[in-house]
């Protein structure tokens, strides 16, 4: 299924850069096209996500997208702390003990939330600056955050977190036929050859990127 050069191109940079990189989404899906196009690159890393039905979300998309998620590369942090499917599990009531184990943590990192965040903690960014700050500095991090469900303050303080921002957003003033387009808006950057602007991409049955 052919990509959309352009951003293949900035995701394959992505990639040999190791940098910082947030996502924020409107629909899962496109998400996960993001994901399935970066996880074909990585031979190891890990998925960090902050509820039990993100985690079975996760997992219904993923197997239609062919993406394998082996549960030795699962993250979880929900009410309990206990998960029998996942590698590990933390609870919202001691996010010190998630801390602890990202700082051993020598993958790259992929951060996913639907929202819970914002449910689980009141000082949520907070608790983003301190998953960043427990990592290795040079570990490669990928963010995918709802863009609904922040702040316009909190998307430009989260943006600030990262080296690379970047809204997956519906391009509302295409009007196909039953297609949609979306638009890959790189909204802050701190790497020379990766400038702000704008590129657009459509997302396949199979949930990968294609051309416009």
């Amino acid at each position: 299924m052919p990509e959309t050069t352009s951003i293949s191109a900035k995701l394959e940079k992505i990639h040999e850069s190791s940098i910082r990189t947030v996502f924020f989404y409107e629909n899962f899906y496109t998400a996960i096209a993001v994901l399935k196009t970066v996880l074909e690159k990585k031979k190891s890393y890990q998925i960090l996500t902050f509820s039990d039905n993100t985690m079975r979300q996760l997992k219904v998309i993923s197997k239609l997208a062919g993406i394998k998620l082996p549960k030795e590369k699962l993250i979880i942090v929900n009410e309990s702390g206990v998960s029998e499917d996942y590698c590990i599990a933390f609870s919202y009531q001691n996010l010190e003990s998630l801390y602890d184990y990202l700082e051993t943590v020598n993958d790259p990192l992929f951060i996913i939330s639907k929202g819970e965040l914002k449910i689980i903690a009141w000082d949520h960014l907070k608790v983003m600056l301190e998953i960043l700050e427990s990592l290795n500095p040079d570990l490669e991090v990928m963010a995918f955050l709802k863009h609904e469900t922040l702040e316009k303050s909190e998307i430009a303080t989260i943006s600030s977190l990262f080296d690379l921002s970047v809204l997956l957003k519906k391009q509302e003033e295409y009007f196909g036929f039953g297609e949609e387009i979306y638009e890959f808006h790189i909204i802050e950057s701190i790497i020379p050859e990766i400038q702000p602007g704008m590129d657009y991409f459509r997302v396949s049955l199979d949930m990968s990127i294609i051309a416009k």
